[in-house]
């Protein structure tokens, strides 16, 4: 067995194991809840195309393959910020509730916040570190 053979034996394993793990990709971000766990997805599976082309354009011996793995990934950047600037939202309140999954640590976390539970809204402090007073808060 020659040196040629053996890369292309290697550039065939690695593509069937890539398109295995595409596929394994392509049913998580279906199966998936959140959001979030769908664009990592997307980012993952983007990622393994572009592995994917990288390798094809060794095994080709066709350069012009690996700009093409360039601009994709330059796409797939930005897709993915886009993806993730639309979907996830900016504060932390709403952020924790938009990625629960479910579970009752992430209801207990929610609850904690609301009113029924006595919780107290935060007031402003002085300089000193002690609650103003409604003459202080005028001024």
């Amino acid at each position: 067995m020659s040196v040629a053979e053996a890369y292309q034996i290697l550039y065939i394993a690695v593509l069937l194991a890539l398109s295995v793990l595409i596929a394994v990709m392509l049913v998580r971000s279906v199966r998936t809840k959140g959001v979030m766990e769908r664009i990592l997805c997307v980012n993952m599976l983007s990622t393994m195309v572009i592995c994917s082309i990288a390798v094809l354009s060794r095994m080709l011996k066709e350069p012009y393959l690996m700009d093409v793995a360039l601009i994709y990934a330059m796409i797939s950047f930005v897709a993915v910020l886009m993806l993730s600037l639309t979907h996830i939202p900016p504060g932390p309140k709403i952020r924790r509730r938009f990625m629960s999954d479910g579970t009752k640590k992430d209801a207990a976390v929610k609850n904690a916040d609301s009113p029924e539970n006595g919780s107290r809204s935060v007031q402003p402090q002085t300089a000193a570190g002690r609650p103003e007073s409604p003459a202080e808060r005028s001024v």
